[in-house]
């Protein structure tokens, strides 16, 4: 499936809904080909779902829960972990930290 210049393939065999799915996600950042690859970790349902992640430079971790406010509403959480395993990645981080603002 590829949708905006990003294409995400879905690598494992698992029939069921679980830990163990994988993707692995092509697109282009700061004029280069990179590649990620992401693997369902756990699954709560309908609250929780949890993914680590890994690169050629970065790994880390995606944790995603959807809190019920009201019938009509609700609200989504994401946390995202990502440690550098090289120089170059370490800076790309740190820009990010600088445009977020913290």
């Amino acid at each position: 499936m590829q949708h905006r210049g990003v294409a995400m393939r879905r690598v494992d065999d698992r029939p069921e809904v679980g830990p163990g799915m994988a993707w692995e996600i092509d697109f282009k950042f700061r004029g280069r080909a990179r590649k990620l690859r992401f693997l369902v970790t756990e699954v709560q349902r309908p609250e929780r779902l949890c993914l680590s992640n890994e690169s050629d430079g970065l790994t880390g971790d995606v944790a995603i829960s959807v809190l019920t406010l009201a019938p009509q509403r609700s609200r989504v959480l994401v946390s995202v972990e990502m440690k550098p395993k090289n120089l170059s990645v370490r800076l790309l981080l740190q820009s990010m930290r600088f445009a977020k603002g913290h």
